[in-house]
């Protein structure tokens, strides 16, 4: 799954916007931005690499990401 900063996506907060993305070294919260990211599969060890703010003030991982809405 290809996301991308303004895409909506379905969180375990709910649906939200993107506002930033960070790659980041596992088990961080910070690292260097990114406009765009490929999380992969479902179940892939891709989606740990990322951080993802969102508009609703909250952030998740990108294992936290389930589809975009």
């Amino acid at each position: 799954m290809l996301i991308r900063i303004g895409d909506r996506v379905s969180t375990k907060y709910g649906e939200a916007s993107i506002v930033t993305i960070d790659e980041v070294q596992l088990g961080e919260k910070y690292g260097h931005e990114v406009f765009e990211a490929n999380l992969g599969s479902a179940d892939s060890i891709l989606r740990t690499r990322y951080v993802v703010d969102l508009d609703n003030g909250h952030w998740v991982y990108g294992t936290d990401i389930r589809e975009i809405a």
